[in-house]
């Protein structure tokens, strides 16, 4: 196992660590490798007993009051999790603030809009990552809405979330802005809790090993 201590404190500099899989509803989004945080989190799994190692670092996830502080027992989760839960792709994400600089050199995925920095995403509760239809809607907010989908959804990389900072802070404005004219138009309450965030996938110390070693033969 990986001391925390490897990877750097989250509480010394505000970055949350989170086990995530895949899309919250695969059949309805047409980016089926969004990597975003609105994805599924840890699962107990039935078929084993509850005692059972995996079910024992589940338990210990689901106890976690704030963000994930062992990254040791993260990464033995995940590696159990590929043994028996293999239809599930469960992985170590990174998540910070902005643009702010990450404490691993993991793998940068792109921006999201994220609840409390961990929670839901703009990107998916707008339908942003969803196919703009051609025809516009006569409703002058749902034209808004429509510009706003057209003009951002465009912007998203294979992973549906936001190549760049600024197009992540543009469209966290626009739809701001159209929500002031139109109460809980994307969701119920202030906006403001959605920040951007930065996410990248952290990386185990057999997976960076391997990564050098990959790099080196690269280079020879």
């Amino acid at each position: 196992m990986v001391p925390v201590e490897a990877f750097g404190s989250n509480e010394v500099f505000g970055v949350n660590y989170l086990i995530l899989d895949g899309p919250l509803y695969p059949t309805h989004n047409p980016y089926p490798f969004y990597r975003g945080t609105a994805r599924k989190r840890p699962t107990f799994c039935e078929a084993l007993p509850y005692d059972h190692e995996i079910n024992e670092f589940f338990m210990w996830y689901v106890e976690q009051i704030g963000p994930i502080n062992d990254l040791s027992k993260a990464f033995r989760y995940v590696e159990l999790a590929r043994i028996h839960l293999p239809s599930q792709n469960f992985e170590v994400v990174e998540v910070t603030k902005g643009d702010a600089t990450t404490l691993n050199s993991g793998i940068f995925l792109g921006f999201d809009l994220s609840s409390g920095g961990s929670g839901d995403s703009l990107i998916f509760l707008s339908g942003l990552s969803e196919p703009v239809r051609t025809e516009m809607p006569e409703d002058p907010i749902r034209i808004l809405a429509h510009v706003i989908r057209r003009h951002f959804g465009a912007r998203l990389n294979q992973f549906g979330l936001f190549q760049s900072v600024e197009d992540a802070l543009d469209c966290r404005k626009a739809m701001i802005a159209l929500q002031s004219f139109h109460a809980d138009f994307y969701e119920g309450g202030n906006l403001d809790v959605f920040e951007i965030t930065g996410i990248s996938v952290v990386l185990s110390s057999n997976e960076r090993e391997v990564n050098s070693s990959f790099a080196r033969i690269l280079g020879n």
